[in-house]
């Protein structure tokens, strides 16, 4: 039995060691596993951060390009807008310049009316004068040859 204690502290000692091998080679699969683990998570947060900084520069291009794009629209706009507003002020000025034409054309057509009337006026005066004189002096004449008469 001797020999068998012998056997069993050595197989003891072996299986120490070898429990003991097992767990060194545990742990260092371990620290292995947790840097390997590490090293992962730092690349994919390296490469989630990349994708977000390309989505950011993508978005910034695309927000660049949409403004770009409606400043053209808000220059192309505002062109029309004063197009427009030249022709309405054309139209403005030769409307009033219409107005004017046309007012000018009844003051001259009223002030022609009116000479025309006062030239008619004048002519019927000048005859109703002349006439008056007439009278007179065929009233003068009566009254003459009325009063020689006497």
């Amino acid at each position: 039995m001797a020999v068998s204690m012998k056997n069993i502290g050595a197989e003891e000692a072996q299986l120490r060691n070898y429990r003991t091998h097992v767990q060194n080679q545990a742990d260092t699969d371990i620290r292995e596993l947790e840097t390997r683990h590490r090293e992962e998570i730092a690349r994919m947060s390296n490469l989630q951060n990349e994708q977000l900084e390309r989505l950011r520069a993508d978005f910034e291009v695309k927000i660049s390009a949409e403004a770009e794009s409606l400043e053209q629209r808000m220059h192309e706009v505002k062109a029309k807008n004063d197009l427009r507003v030249e022709d309405l002020k054309r139209q403005g000025d030769e409307a009033v310049e219409k107005v004017k034409t046309s007012n000018q054309k009844r003051i001259e057509d009223y002030k022609k009316q009116g000479e025309s009337q006062l030239d008619t006026l004048r002519r019927q005066m000048q005859t109703t004068t002349e006439t008056l004189h007439a009278q007179a002096r065929k009233s003068e004449k009566r009254t003459r040859k009325e009063v020689e008469s006497t």
